[in-house]
């Protein structure tokens, strides 16, 4: 079976996209920002607490799986902002490479860096 990890991701889509994200402190700090809002807007929800007050493992599993969703959600946007609408292969192969992105591998490296920043504050 072919290895397809790279730099320690899931594939090269995964790691390119984290670190142009990374590297764009204005973007960054946007995400970092939407995925902060998704986790306040996830903890206050009543049936949050109740369902998965014994289950911690359940409830770290529902923060990735939302900020993987916010993260893809700007990924999604940063592709409508460059590419037109009108089919074409650079849009073919873009929204391909897209697809290919693990976003909840992303969101679990970024839920744990905003919940200690959540934590210091």
């Amino acid at each position: 079976m072919k290895d397809t990890k790279y730099n320690g991701w899931t594939n090269y889509q995964t790691w390119n996209f984290k670190t142009w994200m990374e590297n764009d402190q204005n973007d960054y700090r946007n995400i970092l920002s939407k995925v902060e809002k998704a986790l306040k807007e996830l903890s206050e929800e009543k049936d949050t607490k109740t369902v998965y007050a014994n289950i911690p493992d359940h409830l770290q599993n529902l923060k990735y799986r939302k900020a993987s969703i916010v993260i893809e959600n700007y990924a999604w946007e940063w592709v409508d902002n460059v590419v037109s609408s009108k089919a074409s292969f650079v849009n073919d192969v873009l929204r391909y490479a897209i697809n290919g992105i693990n976003f909840y591998e992303i969101a679990e490296d970024i839920v744990d860096r905003v919940e200690e920043e959540m934590e210091v504050v």
